[in-house]
């Protein structure tokens, strides 16, 4: 949420989506959309409550460290995951 109100202050137009019941919306700064939707989640993987999430932006893009913060924020409150590892690859 921090990262699209950012990006509000900075001129760019950001659309608010609904979340579910377990909060896993994760917004795409660069254009306001859910980041499946919007094909940059490239692999997820779910083991022994250990969650891998690949998105294909570089890991020095400028909204990669929000994006990491907001991914984990909503993921390490479920309750089966004690683990959540977040990769940047592009």
């Amino acid at each position: 949420m921090q990262t699209a109100k950012e990006l509000e202050k900075e001129g760019f137009e950001v659309d608010y989506l609904d979340v579910d019941e377990d909060g896993l919306i994760v917004m795409n700064p660069m254009k306001g959309l859910d980041m499946v939707a919007t094909n940059l989640i490239k692999e997820i993987e779910v083991k022994d409550g250990i969650i891998r999430v690949v998105v294909d932006l570089p890991e020095n893009h400028q909204f990669a460290a929000n994006i990491k913060e907001e991914a984990k924020e909503r993921l390490e409150n479920l309750w089966d995951i004690n683990k959540v590892i977040i990769e940047f690859e592009k």
